[in-house]
């Protein structure tokens, strides 16, 4: 550096002025070139949805027009409400998140096999925070604390590779394309970074994390369908990847009902005190394929029981539908949405209607929840459901 400007001092005074400016002005333009493609600008909505509760409508849902699979249940094999289940082929690969059980049951409900194991062997995950199947090595992915475990769908440990952040989410859309939820940021900075494998550089950032004191933790990524979803806890925009853009599908507009963000810039100790004094929404689950979007929003009301809605979304005539779910027992597969597949099937894991059963957790107990599979065209036919 020194040498340049010495060689530049040797010149008169105006081309010293003009080589300087020059430099500076390229150095400027090169230095916003780099950040714009290292930390990528928050993209405008595709589309905004207003949220009225006062156009809801409750659904008669008929059981007759549901199929189901009964997952195998034994002392080994129990599973919570806490369950969520990927495809992967033709098979179920099925995570309770409450014990980190990680099962693969075939077509029919059979178990195959157990996938890795808690411990703290080369081969054992301490717990799982996330998994992945990765359609394009056919390997089942376990986030770890600090790691991600590749097993074969039967179960076979294939490698344990580090990770250089902490995340609590991911989800890869090729070998080469992998995104992270980090709750913390990178670098307290960014919560979603875009890396070209499990171990390997950050290339893209996303989704500042601004002056929030909580890291929230819970469930972004959404894997099966047609697209790979996002959305993050109490936030207002949803998200699509595709073709690695993250891509801002949707923006909410809750009205009154919108949560204050800046409540979680607050000291952690105070919130709970807050939040009972809150009525809110905000969208729990965001499932989309070429045809739907599914959201279910959940309504906290002050000092008064909650409300679900189910939110749907034809993409082709852009109408949207808005349903109040209430009347359904406790454990009723209608209550848990788990996907969206790209053949227009709603998916939940649950039990049949519980309300005849004299001792519904005793029957839990014993039995497994089953996975149902529902033809989202009835949310779309007047003739299953009635105005509010």
């Amino acid at each position: 550096m020194f040498f340049v400007f010495a060689r530049m001092l040797q010149k008169n005074k105006n081309m010293i002025e003009i080589s300087v400016i020059r430099k500076v002005v390229c150095f400027i333009v090169l230095f916003a070139w780099v950040v714009s493609c290292a930390n990528e600008e928050e993209p405008p909505a595709e589309r905004t949805l207003l949220f009225d509760k006062s156009k809801a409508k409750e659904i008669h849902f008929n059981d007759s027009l549901t199929t189901y699979v009964s997952l195998a249940f034994s002392d080994s094999t129990m599973l919570s409400l806490e369950t969520e289940f990927y495809l992967c082929n033709k098979d179920y690969i099925v995570l309770d998140k409450k014990t980190s059980n990680l099962l693969r049951f075939d077509q029919k409900g059979e178990l195959l096999n157990k996938i890795g194991k808690v411990g703290q062997g080369p081969a054992e995950y301490y717990e799982v925070r996330d998994i992945n199947v990765n359609a394009a090595s056919s390997l089942v992915q376990v986030l770890d604390i600090s790691s991600v475990l590749n097993y074969t769908p039967e179960g076979v440990f294939v490698m344990k590779e580090k990770l250089s952040f902490p995340s609590s989410s991911f989800v890869s859309e090729s070998d080469s394309c992998y995104w992270f939820y980090l709750p913390h940021g990178l670098e307290g900075k960014y919560s979603v970074v875009q890396t070209g494998g499990v171990y390997a550089d950050v290339e893209k950032k996303y989704l500042p994390v601004g002056n929030c004191k909580i890291p929230i933790i819970s469930k972004n990524f959404y894997k099966n369908g047609r697209f790979l979803t996002f959305k993050k806890l109490f936030e207002n925009k949803l998200y699509r990847i595709e073709n690695k853009q993250f891509i801002n599908s949707y923006a909410i507009d809750f009205g009154d009902l919108q949560f204050p963000m800046e409540l979680l810039e607050l000291d952690p100790s105070t919130l709970n005190s807050r939040y009972a004094n809150l009525s809110y929404a905000f969208v729990n689950k965001y499932f989309e394929n070429n045809r739907y979007t599914f959201m279910k929003v959940i309504e906290s009301v002050k000092n008064k029981t909650g409300n679900i809605y189910y939110w749907l979304v034809d993409k082709q005539t852009n109408e949207d539908k808005l349903f109040h779910i209430k009347g359904y027992s406790e454990g009723y597969y209608f209550l848990f949405p788990k996907l969206l597949s790209e053949d227009n099937y709603l998916c939940f894991l649950g039990y049949k209607d519980l309300k005849e059963v004299a001792d519904k957790e005793d029957y839990m107990d014993k039995h497994n929840p089953s996975i149902y599979k529902v033809p989202i065209s009835i949310f779309f036919n007047d003739t299953q459901k009635g105005d509010k």
